[in-house]
């Protein structure tokens, strides 16, 4: 019977390790592919293999052909990733060439996109609107680039040294490297219009924490986005949304682009979007695996510089006009020659292959070797993607309004260069000869995302998803995995630090730059964020191993319990009591386990987390943990009595077993050390999410 109980524990034991590690891979899954690249459509490409160029740079894109091939694209992304919804516009030498509505802007009532009217909310495109107001105000002379913010800020929004020595000034907030953390659960986004804050209320309640010295890395941050806004609106007296319509929107004639929302008119905030621009928005979506379930909308004026415009192709395709005409447009001049540089002029200084930001824009390599200027945009269901080529004097634009569309707005742009003006794809590298043991040494390990909150439960959470491994192949191939997608193979590039995908370097994990501190790489540039190598405490593999060993203590000494109930084994009353309290810290750890798998399944779903955080099973499996922590570290206090048999010192002839002693001094040894990482993690403050 003994022998039959044991086995029981053991195969009970295996299961739930093997939960754990699916549970771990399930919350590493919902991570932000802010490295990987997202699944690209298939690109039909019409006609026969050609040996160069389809076009040459002067030459334009024939709208038929063009239309053939943007249908066919969307198409293919559209029912291989169950888009509801997407629109395309395509501008090139001063004229619109194409703008098209693809599939469903809403299923109650029914409504086809409209490319002229249908609002997909376009993200963080908003963000180059707030940047030609920041370029607009120092062409007028009302800031410059290299001041320290604080002397735009009214005093409660001034952001403190934090013992950082340089202040922050403007154009860092322009290359997202005022070294900011980041913050986005339960901040970022509001499902309900009561939860709005005013612009410069939001700022100062949920300030983020410096964590480096301003200009070394950029970091993508949508609070640096929210300052620049809260600059423009000190410099010029006027809220965003009323600047962006009297300098921008207005001068464009356009009337289908908004940084308004529907919401009741509430003092404080900004005048709400009309009824009749609401009736024209696309609804948010998400395939369920059976049909498309409608979400609510999502609501971002409480830090709308960063991220609430809507916009219709059409009125982007004028938008994108004015961007390649240096700010004018049909004899009316938005912005000046001094902005139309910048946004064109890299600020920061990484390698020309990789990317660029230019006073906020995004500078990216395109195939064929011709550069793109613009920006992408995601809320929970929106993703959108704006790319001019000045070369080519062309711009792209699409949107879609289901969660997944990245697949479709991310590669568009290039790939429709592609298909036009580079020559075919040349097939993939082979493995190049490179020391691999150097290799090795200098550039493989665990690198951590710098966009993250760096403590507290939000920051458990990122350092669970945010971590991209790099490994070197035997046959000298560098290997980059982890944050969604599949693992991607690298070849060295034209630096020593510099690698290029082996499938192709224009995709969007084309190329990536380590920077290094003595012999050894301690960061990956990819722009606009960077990732850090981490030490052996907060590998993911640290996690996981002492989870399971934590996990499956706890199980044996909770169906231990259950067993000796009925034996009652012989022990001192010092045993008794140390037993007592490590049944208890198993079942607070299981608790805690149980929390987590809850809060994983909820995760499912981003909006459970986005808009819920910290939810009720996060919250449990922290405080579980938390108490299990405690508990843990004070049943140290019992180690003497269990090996010796007695508290008082006494020597005892009855009392456990040294096989008992032992197994209660490993599942102490593996509950501290998992109480440790977590703590380092930041899991065990529930009163910090």
């Amino acid at each position: 019977m003994r022998s039959a109980r044991r086995r029981v524990a053991s195969a009970l034991s295996l299961l739930a390790l093997l939960a754990l590690l699916a549970l771990l891979g399930a919350a590493h899954a919902q991570a932000p592919a802010e490295l990987a690249p997202r699944a690209e459509p298939a690109a039909p490409a019409p006609g026969a293999e050609r040996a160069g160029p389809r076009l040459t740079p002067a030459q334009s894109i024939p709208p038929v052909e063009l239309e053939a091939f943007v249908d066919a694209t969307v198409q293919l992304a559209m029912d291989d990733k169950h888009i509801a919804g997407a629109t395309v516009a395509v501008v090139q030498d001063g004229r619109i060439l194409l703008e098209k509505g693809y599939g469903f802007a809403s299923f109650t009532p029914l409504r086809r996109v409209d490319p002229a009217t249908a609002l997909f909310r376009i993200g963080s495109i908003s963000k180059t609107f707030t940047w030609i107001e920041v370029m607009r105000a120092v062409e007028a002379g009302k800031i410059d680039l290299d001041a320290p913010v604080n002397g735009y800020l009214p005093p409660e929004l001034r952001i403190p040294d934090e013992g950082f020595k340089e202040p922050i000034r403007v154009r860092d907030l322009m290359t997202h490297s005022a070294g900011f953390e980041d913050r986005v659960l339960g901040v970022l986004f509001a499902s309900r219009p009561e939860d709005l804050l005013p612009l410069d209320d939001f700022l100062e309640r949920y300030r983020p924490r410096r964590v480096r010295e301003p200009g070394e890395v950029s970091s993508y941050s949508n609070y640096g986005a929210g300052l620049a806004g809260a600059i423009v609106e000190q410099a010029n007296g006027a809220k965003w949304q009323d600047l962006i319509e009297r300098d921008v929107l207005r001068p464009l004639g356009v009337t289908h682009i908004t940084g308004r929302e529907p919401y009741p008119a509430r003092a404080g905030l900004p005048e709400p979007l009309s009824a009749a621009l609401a009736d024209d928005l696309s609804k948010p979506f998400r395939w369920t695996g059976a049909t498309y379930g409608e979400r609510a909308f999502e609501y971002v004026t409480q830090i709308a510089p960063a991220g609430a415009m809507s916009a219709s192709a059409h009125d982007m395709a004028r938008y994108m006009l004015l961007l390649l005409g240096d700010g004018t447009l049909d004899g009316v001049t938005v912005f000046g020659p001094q902005a139309a540089r910048a946004f064109r002029t890299p600020l920061t200084k990484l390698p020309p292959d990789l990317g660029a930001l230019d006073a906020g824009f995004f500078d990216q390599p395109l195939p064929g070797g011709f550069r793109g200027y613009g920006h992408n945009g995601a809320t929970l269901s929106f993703f959108s993607n704006m790319t001019v080529v000045p070369a080519l004097r062309l711009g792209v634009f699409v949107s879609t309004n289901t969660e997944g569309g990245g697949a479709l707005s991310d590669p568009l742009p290039a790939r429709l260069v592609e298909r036009f003006y580079s020559p075919p794809r040349e097939p993939p590298a082979d493995a190049p000869k490179i020391d691999v043991a150097a290799a090795r040494r200098v550039f493989a390990g665990n690198y951590l995302s710098t966009r993250r909150r760096y403590s507290g439960l939000e920051g458990f959470l990122m350092r669970v998803q945010s971590v991209v491994s790099i490994a070197v192949t035997p046959d000298g191939y560098l290997v980059a995995g982890g944050v969604g997608g599949s693992p991607q193979r690298f070849v060295p590039g034209t630096g020593p630090d510099d690698f290029v995908n082996a499938n192709g370097p224009n995709g969007p994990l084309g190329r990536i730059h380590f920077e290094r501190e003595g012999e050894r790489a301690i960061r990956i540039a990819v722009v606009p964020i960077a990732f850090e190598r981490t030490t052996r405490l907060y590998d993911r593999s640290t996690l996981t191993l002492c989870a399971s060993l934590a996990l499956l203590s706890a199980l044996g000494i909770a169906i231990g319990g259950f067993l000796r109930l009925a034996s009652k084994p012989v022990a001192s009353a010092g045993q008794r009591l140390a037993g007592r309290v490590q049944l208890a810290c198993a079942w607070l750890w299981l608790a805690s386990v149980a929390g987590f798998v809850a809060f994983v399944v909820r995760a499912a779903d981003s909006v459970n987390v986005i808009y819920s955080w910290p939810s009720l099973p996060m919250l449990v499996a922290s405080s579980a943990a938390l108490a299990a922590s405690a508990l843990t570290l004070g049943s140290a206090l019992f180690l003497p009595a269990v090996w010796r048999g007695a508290l008082d010192g006494a020597r005892s002839a009855a009392g456990w077993s040294g096989w008992r002693k032992t197994r209660y001094t490993f599942a102490f040894l593996f509950f501290a050390a998992l109480a440790v990482v977590l703590g380092a993690w930041g899991a065990l403050a529930p009163w910090q999410p």
